[in-house]
């Protein structure tokens, strides 16, 4: 009878141990960071100016830092450029690419009434007898 609590005792000591011993050697502290943006607009461009570092991926962050508007989300690198006063594809021009006829103004903002023709934009020289309105000030053929 002797015998039997002293097989049980080795036994209940040896478990335990092997328990402890055969559990997974985890090191939470061995990963690779990476630099991570905050991207508020959710358009999958971040805010180069804040930024965080983390083994995986938090909320509202990315690994591209290269909005230029992280409150709006038509605003990021490649965007079709809109008509709004603004940079939408973040390449440093606002509204390129809606001055049609190149002369200078555009239709968008700087009031460009025919952007079709270049003789046609505000403070053009008015040229008599053609029946269009050269210098956009609403008038045609003023002064002739």
């Amino acid at each position: 009878m002797i015998m039997k609590t002293k097989i049980f005792y080795i036994i209940f000591i040896i478990a335990p141990m092997f328990l402890i011993n055969s559990s997974c050697t985890c090191d939470d502290d061995n990963c690779t960071e990476q630099t991570w943006y905050q991207d508020l607009d959710q358009d999958g461009f971040g805010n180069s100016n804040v930024s965080l570092l983390s083994c995986t991926q938090p909320d509202d962050y990315v690994l591209d830092n290269t909005d230029c508007h992280d409150q709006d989300r038509t605003i990021y690198p490649g965007a079709i450029e809109l008509c709004d006063g603004s940079d939408n594809d973040c390449n440093g021009e606002i509204d390129e690419g809606f001055d049609q006829d190149q002369d200078g103004f555009s239709s968008c903002f700087d009031g460009d009434c025919d952007d079709t023709n270049p003789d046609t934009y505000p403070g053009a020289p008015e040229i008599c007898n053609d029946g269009i309105d050269n210098n956009c000030d609403g008038e045609v053929d003023e002064g002739c």
